[in-house]
Protein backbone atom coordinates (compact mmCIF):
# COMPACT_ATOMS: atom_id res chain seq x y z
CA UNK A 1 0.00 0.00 0.00
CA UNK A 2 1.38 3.41 -0.87
CA UNK A 3 0.80 6.79 0.74
CA UNK A 4 -1.73 9.01 -1.00
CA UNK A 5 -5.21 10.41 -1.00
CA UNK A 6 -8.15 8.10 -1.59
CA UNK A 7 -11.06 9.48 -3.53
CA UNK A 8 -14.18 8.11 -1.88
CA UNK A 9 -17.73 9.38 -2.09
CA UNK A 10 -19.12 10.99 1.07
CA UNK A 11 -20.97 8.40 3.08
CA UNK A 12 -22.85 7.87 6.29
CA UNK A 13 -22.08 4.95 8.56
CA UNK A 14 -24.76 3.96 11.08
CA UNK A 15 -23.37 3.52 14.58
CA UNK A 16 -24.77 1.62 17.54
CA UNK A 17 -26.18 3.34 20.63
CA UNK A 18 -23.18 2.27 22.70
CA UNK A 19 -20.84 4.13 20.33
CA UNK A 20 -23.08 7.22 20.13
CA UNK A 21 -23.14 7.51 23.93
CA UNK A 22 -19.36 8.04 23.82
CA UNK A 23 -19.63 11.03 21.46
CA UNK A 24 -19.81 14.33 23.38
CA UNK A 25 -23.08 16.22 22.78
CA UNK A 26 -21.14 19.29 21.62
CA UNK A 27 -20.18 17.37 18.46
CA UNK A 28 -23.79 17.63 17.29
CA UNK A 29 -24.11 21.39 17.74
CA UNK A 30 -20.73 23.01 16.94
CA UNK A 31 -20.81 24.45 13.40
CA UNK A 32 -18.00 23.60 11.00
CA UNK A 33 -16.70 20.87 13.25
CA UNK A 34 -12.97 20.36 12.75
CA UNK A 35 -12.83 16.64 13.49
CA UNK A 36 -10.69 13.85 12.15
CA UNK A 37 -11.16 10.10 12.37
CA UNK A 38 -7.99 8.04 12.12
CA UNK A 39 -8.14 4.26 11.58
CA UNK A 40 -4.91 2.32 12.05
CA UNK A 41 -4.58 -1.28 10.89
CA UNK A 42 -2.03 -3.43 12.69
CA UNK A 43 -0.73 -6.91 12.03
CA UNK A 44 -1.26 -9.50 14.72
CA UNK A 45 2.05 -10.70 16.12
CA UNK A 46 2.86 -14.38 16.63
CA UNK A 47 2.20 -13.98 20.37
CA UNK A 48 -1.30 -12.64 19.68
CA UNK A 49 -0.45 -9.01 20.48
CA UNK A 50 -0.31 -5.96 18.26
CA UNK A 51 2.38 -6.14 15.61
CA UNK A 52 3.58 -3.59 13.06
CA UNK A 53 1.27 -0.95 11.60
CA UNK A 54 0.09 -1.92 8.13
CA UNK A 55 -2.09 1.04 7.15
CA UNK A 56 -3.54 4.29 8.40
CA UNK A 57 -6.72 5.84 7.00
CA UNK A 58 -7.76 9.34 7.97
CA UNK A 59 -10.89 11.32 7.12
CA UNK A 60 -12.61 14.56 8.09
CA UNK A 61 -15.79 14.58 10.16
CA UNK A 62 -18.74 16.84 9.55
CA UNK A 63 -22.06 17.40 11.28
CA UNK A 64 -23.32 19.44 8.26
CA UNK A 65 -23.79 22.61 10.35
CA UNK A 66 -22.05 25.80 9.21
CA UNK A 67 -21.74 29.47 10.10
CA UNK A 68 -21.88 30.32 6.39
CA UNK A 69 -25.41 31.43 5.61
CA UNK A 70 -26.47 33.20 2.41
CA UNK A 71 -28.95 35.25 4.43
CA UNK A 72 -26.10 36.77 6.47
CA UNK A 73 -24.41 37.94 3.27
CA UNK A 74 -27.63 39.53 2.02
CA UNK A 75 -28.39 41.22 5.34
CA UNK A 76 -24.88 42.67 5.65
CA UNK A 77 -25.04 43.91 2.05
CA UNK A 78 -28.42 45.56 2.73
CA UNK A 79 -27.08 47.22 5.89
CA UNK A 80 -24.04 48.61 4.04
CA UNK A 81 -26.19 49.75 1.11
CA UNK A 82 -28.76 51.35 3.44
CA UNK A 83 -26.00 53.42 5.03
CA UNK A 84 -24.89 54.76 1.68
CA UNK A 85 -28.48 55.44 0.58
CA UNK A 86 -29.17 57.24 3.87
CA UNK A 87 -26.07 59.38 3.31
CA UNK A 88 -27.27 60.24 -0.20
CA UNK A 89 -30.75 61.18 0.96
CA UNK A 90 -29.38 63.24 3.84
CA UNK A 91 -27.04 65.06 1.47
CA UNK A 92 -29.91 65.71 -0.93
CA UNK A 93 -31.88 67.29 1.90
CA UNK A 94 -29.03 69.75 2.46
CA UNK A 95 -27.50 68.24 5.60
CA UNK A 96 -24.04 67.75 4.13
CA UNK A 97 -22.21 67.53 7.45
CA UNK A 98 -24.50 64.75 8.69
CA UNK A 99 -24.31 63.04 5.30
CA UNK A 100 -20.51 63.07 5.46
CA UNK A 101 -20.55 61.39 8.87
CA UNK A 102 -23.08 58.75 7.81
CA UNK A 103 -21.16 58.05 4.59
CA UNK A 104 -17.85 57.78 6.47
CA UNK A 105 -19.37 55.27 8.90
CA UNK A 106 -20.97 53.29 6.06
CA UNK A 107 -17.68 53.10 4.19
CA UNK A 108 -15.87 52.07 7.40
CA UNK A 109 -18.40 49.28 7.92
CA UNK A 110 -17.91 48.20 4.31
CA UNK A 111 -14.15 48.12 5.00
CA UNK A 112 -14.73 45.80 7.96
CA UNK A 113 -16.75 43.48 5.72
CA UNK A 114 -13.96 43.52 3.13
CA UNK A 115 -11.35 42.77 5.79
CA UNK A 116 -13.35 39.70 6.82
CA UNK A 117 -13.46 38.53 3.18
CA UNK A 118 -9.73 39.15 2.66
CA UNK A 119 -8.88 37.04 5.72
CA UNK A 120 -10.67 34.13 4.08
CA UNK A 121 -8.78 34.59 0.81
CA UNK A 122 -5.32 34.33 2.33
CA UNK A 123 -3.21 31.25 1.72
CA UNK A 124 -2.97 30.66 5.47
CA UNK A 125 -4.54 27.42 6.64
CA UNK A 126 -7.44 28.29 8.93
CA UNK A 127 -10.01 26.29 10.85
CA UNK A 128 -13.16 25.44 8.87
CA UNK A 129 -15.29 27.75 11.02
CA UNK A 130 -13.16 30.76 9.99
CA UNK A 131 -13.31 29.78 6.33
CA UNK A 132 -17.09 29.49 6.49
CA UNK A 133 -17.52 32.75 8.40
CA UNK A 134 -15.51 34.76 5.89
CA UNK A 135 -17.69 33.45 3.04
CA UNK A 136 -20.52 35.53 4.51
CA UNK A 137 -18.63 38.66 3.37
CA UNK A 138 -17.34 37.56 -0.05
CA UNK A 139 -19.90 39.84 -1.74
CA UNK A 140 -17.93 42.86 -0.50
CA UNK A 141 -15.02 41.80 -2.72
CA UNK A 142 -17.24 41.39 -5.76
CA UNK A 143 -17.32 37.60 -5.45
CA UNK A 144 -20.91 37.09 -6.50
CA UNK A 145 -22.29 34.19 -8.52
CA UNK A 146 -23.91 35.78 -11.53
CA UNK A 147 -23.95 33.43 -14.52
CA UNK A 148 -23.81 36.00 -17.33
CA UNK A 149 -20.94 37.87 -15.62
CA UNK A 150 -18.99 34.64 -15.23
CA UNK A 151 -19.48 33.82 -18.92
CA UNK A 152 -18.40 37.36 -19.87
CA UNK A 153 -15.30 37.21 -17.67
CA UNK A 154 -14.35 33.79 -19.06
CA UNK A 155 -14.82 35.03 -22.64
CA UNK A 156 -12.70 38.12 -21.92
CA UNK A 157 -9.97 36.04 -20.29
CA UNK A 158 -9.79 33.66 -23.23
CA UNK A 159 -10.06 36.42 -25.86
CA UNK A 160 -7.17 38.42 -24.40
CA UNK A 161 -4.88 35.53 -23.53
CA UNK A 162 -4.94 36.64 -19.91
CA UNK A 163 -5.07 33.01 -18.77
CA UNK A 164 -1.56 32.28 -20.04
CA UNK A 165 1.38 32.93 -17.72
CA UNK A 166 3.72 35.70 -18.80
CA UNK A 167 7.46 35.35 -18.30
CA UNK A 168 9.32 38.60 -18.11
CA UNK A 169 13.10 38.68 -18.68
CA UNK A 170 15.18 40.13 -15.87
Amino acid sequence: MSKGALSLAPSTIPLGRDVLKQVPSIAYTVPDLDGVVRLRVYAVSDSGGIGTQLACLETQLSNTKSVYQKAVGWVTAIIAGAGLIAAGITSGLGNTNTAAHVAANAVSLFGVFQAQAIIGMTAVSMPPIVQSWTQNFQWSMGIIRVSFLQRLATWYQRATGAHQPHIFPL
